[in-house]
């Protein structure tokens, strides 16, 4: 039981903003990769100005890692002329219960004796002493997440 005025660390769910990462290509001439910089360092966006570049290691994109309330939001970050080309991913965490429970649901069920899957016994080879009763699907990646 609570006490007048005491917060029950239980009770108070902590609700963190979405992150998203955005992912902005641009063409590897000198000339247009510094055009693209200067475009975002000018912007006086906060998100445009702390962004992360892999220009000088060859990689021609900026990245930047962005709390908001939606990928929309995310979107209307990228300059209009960058964002046909922009990748924009939200991201998650896992925990190991999480973790746990999606390879307990989609992990292989064990193989099954030919006596308890109602099979005569028989003479017997070494590769059938054990079946398989059914086939399993694996977790699936999709845009909407991990299906589970």
């Amino acid at each position: 039981m609570n006490e007048p005025g005491r917060v029950n660390p239980v009770e108070t769910a902590v609700k963190t903003m979405p992150k998203f990462l955005i992912d902005v290509p641009h063409d590897p001439d000198v000339l247009a990769c510094a055009r693209v910089v200067q475009v975002f360092l000018g912007s006086g966006s906060h998100f445009l100005t702390n962004a992360d570049w892999g220009c000088m290691d060859g990689e021609h994109r900026a990245w930047m890692l962005v709390e908001v309330d939606s990928r929309s939001e995310a979107q209307s970050i990228v300059p209009p002329g960058l964002r046909a080309h922009a990748t924009i991913v939200q991201l998650n965490k896992f925990s190991m219960e999480q973790i746990d429970d999606i390879m307990r649901r989609h992990s292989p069920k064990p193989a099954v004796s030919r006596e308890d899957a109602g099979v005569s016994s028989g003479p017997r080879h070494p590769a059938t002493t054990s079946l398989p009763l059914d086939g399993e699907t694996g977790a699936t990646a999709s845009r909407d997440g991990l299906s589970c």
